[in-house]
């Protein structure tokens, strides 16, 4: 697929506008994916994030991005350190 549909040959632009994937595609493509200066970053199951140890973190808070959204279903369980995790991963720059 990225021989063929990833980016056009003369402008080196992507050839997409959206990409949809799971987080074990990610991961394995992490150096690839990470590149990328995403305008849009929205991440589901976010609850994932809420531990910054984890590889999905650290592998996600490197992604460069203009705005960022996390969707979850899960609610905090009265941590702090989960609150900052998910709002150091929204605003990772403050």
């Amino acid at each position: 697929i990225r021989e063929y549909e990833w980016i056009h040959a003369q402008s080196k632009r992507l050839k997409f506008n959206a990409l949809i994937t799971t987080y074990e595609i990610l991961l394995k493509d992490k150096a690839v994916l990470g590149s990328i200066n995403w305008a849009f970053l929205g991440v589901d199951e976010a609850h994932r994030l809420k531990n910054d140890d984890s590889l999905l973190y650290k592998t996600l808070i490197d992604f460069k991005s203009n705005h960022r959204l996390l969707i979850t279903g899960t609610p905090l369980q009265n941590s702090l350190k989960e609150l900052w995790s998910l709002l150091h991963f929204i605003m990772p720059e403050k």
